[in-house]
């Protein structure tokens, strides 16, 4: 019977990684299962977006129109840039009403869109405090809006659009008024606006 050779028993295969390598892959391994995955920049393909989130741009930019034509209201009536400033005005609504058309959104950023476009349209809807007593029994229906908008833009994470001044007519909005037409100047008005049209030509301009 042959004897038997402990050495060829023993001996690592030397295609096998040491235990030294092993730790350090298993280790590596463990790091990438345990690391907070990265969003992905598309979402998937099973993940809903909400249509008021492609919309959200082009009320973005519909808001900083009226924020830069302000100062054009006070024109001449049916002047050029008066009538230039009203159709910056409606094409702003159209869009804020297009949003809230929708049906109602299933994601956060959804609703962030959502509430940004009923704050326009809710823009100083509570009028000026009379102090008389009275005022908290004033614009019940507005209130009620009011407090649900902030309810969403809180829930969302959502902040106000810039140059918007707020849900009340009072110092705080007229403080707003005065830096939104410190920032326009003159005021300016978009191309398809001082033209007579209602709305822009192309997304692009959008």
């Amino acid at each position: 019977m042959p004897s038997l050779n402990l050495r060829n028993v023993l001996r690592r295969d030397p295609s096998r990684p040491s235990l030294k390598e092993r730790a350090a892959a298993l280790k590596a391994a463990a790091g990438r299962a345990i690391r907070r995955p990265e969003m992905p920049a598309v979402p998937a393909a099973n993940q809903q977006v909400d249509p008021h989130v492609a919309m959200l741009p082009a009320l973005r930019q519909a808001f900083a129109w009226t924020r830069d034509a302000h100062p054009l209201g006070a024109c001449d009536p049916f002047s050029p840039e008066d009538c230039a400033f009203t159709a910056v005005l409606h094409h702003c609504w159209g869009v804020a009403n297009a949003i809230v058309a929708l049906p109602p959104p299933a994601t956060g950023a959804g609703l962030g869109a959502l509430a940004l476009a009923l704050s326009v349209n809710a823009e100083e809807a509570i009028g000026r405090p009379q102090d008389d007593g009275m005022d908290d029994q004033r614009y019940p229906e507005e209130r009620r809006l009011v407090a649900a908008i902030r309810a969403m833009m809180a829930v969302s994470g959502v902040e106000p659009l810039p140059g918007w001044v707020g849900f009340e007519v009072g110092p705080d909005s007229d403080a707003g008024w005065e830096a939104v037409n410190a920032r326009a100047g003159k005021g300016t008005a978009p191309a398809w606006a001082l033209a007579g049209k209602s709305g822009p030509d192309d997304m692009q301009e959008v």
